[in-house]
C-alpha cells in the first residue's frame, strides 16, 4: 500500500500555498481521494473519467426542484471539484502527464458548466411553468461557454504563433498572505456561489421572481468577466490569477 506521506510529497503541486487560495474547499480533501485512487489501481485518465462523470450524475439531480435532490446535486459537483484536482495529482504521482489529459479536462468544463446552468433553468421553468427560464437557461450556457472559450482560445492562439505558455503574462501570480476584498467578491459572483444561493432559495420556497433575479444577475456577472478578460488579453495579453 503506498502511504499517505508518499502521495502528499509527490503529489502535491509545488505552488500548493497559492493553489489552497483558489481552490480553498477542494484542494483540502483532494490529496485523500487521490491516495485511495492511486492504492485501487487508477490512473490519471481513469480519474479524469470518474471525475466528468460524477459532475454529469450531479447536472442530472439539479433537473428537480426537490431541495433534497439539489443538495445530492450540490454535493456531487463539490465532489467533482475535488476529482477535478485528483487526476493532477494522480498524473504528478505517476509522473503520467499527457496532452490527451489535459485536452480531456478543459472540454470537461466547457460541457459541464453551461449544461449545469442550463439544467437548473429547466428545473425552474418546469416548478414554475414558466418558459421565460428555459430561454435564460440557454442564454446563461451561451454566456458560460464563451467566458470559458476567452482564455483557452487566447492559449490557442499563442500555440498556434509558436509561444510558450511558459512567457504568457497570465502566468504571472500576485502573491497574497491573506484574502481581499477582491477575492470575496470573486467568490461571490461565482458558479459555486450561485449554487449554494440556489439552495437556500429552494429552502425557503422563494418566489419565481428571486430565482429569475438569480439566474439574470449571474449572467450578468459571467458576462462581465468573460468582457474582462477578453480586453485585457486583447490589449495586454494577461490578466492576473487569484492566489
Amino acid at each position: 500500500m503506498i502511504a499517505l506521506n508518499e502521495v502528499k510529497e509527490r503529489a502535491i503541486k509545488k505552488d500548493n500555498d497559492s493553489f489552497k487560495k483558489l481552490f480553498f474547499f477542494s484542494s483540502r480533501f483532494s490529496i485523500y481521494f487521490s491516495w485511495f485512487f492511486l492504492n485501487i489501481g487508477l490512473n490519471a485518465n481513469q480519474v479524469t473519467a470518474l471525475f466528468f462523470l460524477t459532475g454529469l450524475v450531479s447536472v442530472l439531480f439539479f433537473l428537480s426542484f426537490d431541495p433534497l435532490n439539489i443538495l445530492i446535486g450540490l454535493i456531487l459537483w463539490r465532489l467533482h471539484v475535488i476529482f477535478d484536482l485528483c487526476d493532477g495529482e494522480v498524473a504528478r504521482f505517476n509522473q503520467s502527464f499527457s496532452i490527451n489529459g489535459a485536452y480531456w479536462d478543459y472540454m470537461i468544463h466547457a460541457v459541464l458548466f453551461p449544461l449545469c446552468f442550463f439544467s437548473i433553468s429547466y428545473s425552474l421553468s418546469q416548478h414554475f411553468s414558466n418558459s421565460n427560464f428555459f430561454i435564460l437557461g440557454a442564454l446563461g450556457a451561451i454566456v458560460l461557454s464563451w467566458m470559458l472559450a476567452v482564455k483557452n482560445n487566447y492559449y490557442r492562439a499563442m500555440l498556434f504563433s509558436g509561444e510558450s505558455l511558459d512567457v504568457s503574462k497570465s502566468a504571472r501570480k500576485i502573491h497574497k498572505s491573506k484574502y481581499s476584498l477582491r477575492d470575496i467578491i470573486l467568490y461571490l459572483t461565482s458558479f459555486d456561489a450561485m449554487m449554494f444561493i440556489y439552495l437556500g432559495l429552494c429552502l425557503i420556497d422563494a418566489s419565481q421572481y428571486l430565482f429569475f433575479g438569480l439566474l439574470a444577475c449571474y449572467i450578468s456577472f459571467f458576462f462581465v468577466l468573460g468582457a474582462v478578460k477578453f480586453f485585457l488579453f486583447s490589449r495586454d495579453g494577461l490578466y492576473q490569477r487569484r492566489s
